[in-house]
């Protein structure tokens, strides 16, 4: 088998490099769908706790990559500056949000240096004459041994999310679903909110995975797609999904990784 990498962040700046065609398709103009993009993930749209940089940017076309970490592309970085702890977690869930989507939509996953340990932008490169010029080395950091040492104390931001990375790159180590001789295969669902996609291993059954993109809870329904299904578990908690009769319920950034009930899973702080 062949496969690909998966990463939500590497040492390079940010392309929005897709094609107009795709764009038109689902009712966005191209260029003010760029602009958008740009000015959020750097903090320039109002309402953005993004703290991204703009990367070659053209003043005449206003076009531009993106720089910045993941954690301060998400917003924790101004999150942790205005000490608002709602926002801290919310940064932490849209972070675990794109890292659960990463280790399991397919590919070999790539964990970017530093993104188990939610490592904020560095600007120690601005007193640099020969990286000054250059804002990607903003996400290009000296590793940080003492944030490094923090992700064993309970509580701290870096336990939050390398807890969590630690569990779910066990969880999918473990899942037969999840090898690269099973490709997603994606899963239409009446909200557009909610990613949604199947992973299969055949005799040995299927995950579906959902992802809740919005900063809204939202509502799904499964049994249309699956009838035969008549109750889920959550193989991340170990638990039954929030759910109203056929309705289940993601919470803002939420995700799950769902088997049909009962699922044998080892719930351990370990794998």
């Amino acid at each position: 088998y062949t496969t690909w990498f998966t990463y939500i962040r590497c040492h390079d700046d940010i392309g929005l490099g897709y094609a107009d065609e795709d764009l038109h398709a689902v009712g966005y103009d191209p260029s003010l769908h760029r602009a958008f993009m740009v000015a959020y993930y750097t903090g320039r749209f109002s309402g953005s706790g993004a703290r991204g940089a703009p990367f070659m940017e053209n003043p005449k076309t206003g076009d531009a990559r993106i720089s910045g970490s993941a954690a301060a592309l998400v917003g924790l970085e101004s999150a942790v500056e205005g000490g608002e702890e709602e926002e801290i977690s919310k940064a932490i869930d849209k972070l675990l949000l794109l890292y659960s989507i990463c280790f399991s939509i397919g590919g070999i996953p790539i964990v970017y240096y530093g993104d188990e340990l939610a490592t904020l932008n560095d600007t120690s490169y601005l007193d640099d004459p020969a990286k000054h010029d250059d804002n990607r080395w903003m996400h290009r950091p000296m590793f940080d041994w003492a944030a490094a040492e923090r992700r064993s104390r309970p509580g701290t931001v870096e336990n939050r999310v390398f807890s969590r990375l630690q569990r779910l790159l066990g969880l999918r180590a473990s899942l037969p679903e999840f090898g690269s001789e099973t490709p997603a295969s994606m899963v239409a669902l009446a909200n557009d909110s909610v990613l949604a996609y199947e992973r299969s291993s055949g005799e040995n059954g299927f995950v579906v995975v959902l992802a809740n993109v919005s900063d809204r809870s939202q509502a799904v329904r499964l049994d249309g797609v699956y009838p035969d299904v008549k109750a889920w578990s959550d193989i991340v908690t170990c638990e039954a999904p929030q759910q109203f009769d056929d309705v289940l319920i993601l919470p803002a950034h939420g995700f799950y990784w769902l088997r049909p009930a009962p699922a044998e899973v080892e719930c351990c702080e370990d794998c």
